[in-house]
């Protein structure tokens, strides 16, 4: 029945395509112009039978338009059940959430026929967006749309397509004990107020000029103590997404880290009450579990813990069903492909999960942009970037403060050598020509080589310090100058990192935004430290961002292997069940 209505189904045109988008509510209010932009984008691509095209909660942003052929739509749920819950046949739109908004796919969607779409590719129609004014506030977004992009703006280091399902502070208790000091202050300045209208002598003490100042002093103490525990309080967060869980600690202008582990990773969640006052007010810590020794993340003083856990398990739960739901759905593709095989078809054998055609060169770059690389080309010569790509590469320097620290000294000696030459003429004429008119002139100008090369070695000691991120290894390589005295290499296999975290001190670090990135190993050494980088958090994010994807193209080679192995088995059976039913038959 499926099939036969699939063969009634007429390929679409290019018109059809452009009616169908064209009568969708989301672009209705488009100008014509704007319209045709958007369809310039259009490409079409053929999808073999069997292929996935999208996998739950993956981030495959792009719209797609059926042409020719029908998918069918699968929803992971818990028993090793993947029901097919929908089919959708040429006209069809697909993702059209995850395209507007970046959410992470929300169905599997298999191509259960040799298939064709219209692609808008949407990197491409982000890209326009931004080039025409006005076109953001002319998309109709969807009822689902809306109330996701309400949800993904919930804490600062929130990701594009992620979404918060919990998300608390420590209870408000925390800072009233932590400002205790301030209310008790609070209290005793107020009690001497009252009692100061009572006894005279106190009320001209209080009255008087040093009796005033102490009490405003101690008054604005208070005050400042009561900010700063709140600041500090409502600077903190915990939060639950749909990929990670995160515990944000930062002590204004002292202190800042983040631990978090991808909720695929959790392995158990414990609840502890620590007194009776924890459980009538239903107060509580809440302790992540992970794999492996990758640090646990801990929620402290939360309120009703149990919410937290409950919303972390639950997530876990999902994160471990989706994965078995794909990883099934890729085996029966595999199991399909090799049994067509056996049966003398030919079928390539290609991964089943479908990826896009690599897109066109860009074109080159106008003359001022190019301009602009150039010199910004010259400047990094000098000074590097703090953070640059190369090719696969991610490469980081140490921060340019501690080029200002590290050359402090011989800077401060050439500026001095410098100053003094110039001045000398002023002082004193007599020593100024037996300096430069005699054999004395040698050493000082020996003495300002000697500086000025000081203040060289200085610079290239920092310069040489990299710290390098790979798509499979971290390495930190510390070069001394010119390479004169070697070169020590810390290398740190993706494989070995258990988990990434990150410091911040004291109030520069704050301000400038530097830190200490600490990349724990399981070699002999324990750790690799990127220290005084900038935006420590970006690099931890970054380390991590290449610390899965190289987890997950393991388990997918691995899981691939275990796939095919299988299919072949099969696939072998298959073919002598055949052969078995020929010489009955026979």
């Amino acid at each position: 029945m499926e099939r036969s209505e699939t063969r009634k189904q007429m390929p679409l045109t290019p018109q059809d395509v452009w009616k169908k988008l064209r009568e969708d509510k989301v672009f209705a209010n488009f100008t014509p112009e704007e319209f045709g932009a958007m369809m310039s984008l259009l490409q079409i691509e053929s999808v073999p039978d069997g292929t996935i095209l999208l996998t739950q909660n993956g981030n495959d942003p792009n719209l797609y338009v059926i042409r020719r052929g029908r998918v069918a739509i699968r929803a992971a749920v818990p028993g090793g059940i993947d029901p097919i819950t929908e089919w959708r046949y040429p006209g069809h739109l697909l993702n059209i959430t995850s395209f507007l908004t970046g959410k992470l796919n929300d169905f599997t969607i298999e191509a259960a026929d040799d298939l064709e779409v219209w692609v808008l590719p949407g990197n491409d129609f982000r890209a326009m967006k931004a080039d025409w004014s006005g076109l953001e506030e002319k998309i109709a977004y969807p009822d689902d749309a809306k109330a996701f992009i309400t949800a993904t703006k919930l804490f600062d280091d929130q990701r594009a397509g992620e979404r918060v399902l919990w998300q608390s502070k420590k209870h408000w208790w925390v800072f009233a004990g932590n400002a205790g000091l301030a209310w008790l202050t609070f209290i005793v300045l107020a009690a001497l107020t009252v009692i100061g209208w009572q006894w005279a002598i106190l009320g001209i003490f209080l009255q008087s000029m040093i009796g005033t100042f102490l009490w405003t002093a101690a008054l604005v103490i208070a005050v400042g103590i009561a900010i700063w525990h709140f600041v500090d309080w409502q600077n903190d967060y915990y939060v639950v997404t749909d990929q990670r869980v995160i515990h944000r600690e930062r002590v204004f202008l002292v202190y800042d880290q983040q631990d978090e582990c991808p909720v695929g990773k959790v392995q158990n969640v414990n609840v502890r009450r620590t007194s009776w006052v924890s459980s009538i007010f239903d107060l509580g810590d809440v302790t992540v579990e992970t794999q492996g020794a990758r640090g646990n993340v801990e929620f402290r003083w939360v309120h009703a813990p149990d919410a937290a856990a409950k919303a972390i398990l639950n997530q876990a739960s999902q994160a471990r069903v989706v994965n078995q739901a794909t990883e099934r759905i890729k085996i029966r593709t595999t199991i399909r492909r090799e049994m067509r095989m056996s049966a003398g078809e030919h079928v390539a054998r290609t991964d089943t999960t479908y990826k896009r055609k690599s897109e066109a060169a860009p074109h080159s770059l106008p003359f001022t942009k190019r301009l602009r690389a150039g010199l910004a080309k010259v400047r990094y010569a000098f000074v590097p970037a703090m953070r640059e790509v190369q090719g696969n590469d991610i490469i980081y320097h140490k921060h340019w403060l501690q080029l200002l620290q590290s050359t402090a000294f011989p800077l401060a000696n050439l500026l001095l050598y410098t100053i003094g030459l110039i001045a000398l003429p002023f002082v004193s004429m007599e020593l100024a020509l037996l300096a430069f008119r005699s054999l004395l002139i040698i050493p000082v100008i020996v003495l300002g080589l000697v500086v000025l090369a000081w203040l060289i070695w200085c610079y290239e000691d920092w310069r040489n310090d990299t710290y390098i991120l790979k798509p499979d290894r971290v390495i930190d390589s510390d070069r001394s100058p010119f390479g004169l005295m070697g070169t020590l290499q810390k290398t740190a296999g993706m494989g070995n990192i258990q988990n990434v975290a990150y410091t911040t001190r004291g109030v520069l670090d704050t301000v400038f935004n530097i830190g200490d990135v600490t990349i724990h190993t399981g070699g002999a050494d324990g750790e690799l430290v990127f220290e005084r980088v900038w935006n420590p958090r970006r690099v931890q994010r970054d380390i991590v961002d290449r610390l899965e994807v190289f987890q997950n193209t393991q388990r997918e080679y691995q899981a691939e292997a275990r796939r095919r192995e299988i299919a072949e088995w099969l696939g072998i059976y298959d073919e002598l069940a055949r052969m078995h039913d020929r010489k009955k038959l026979g």
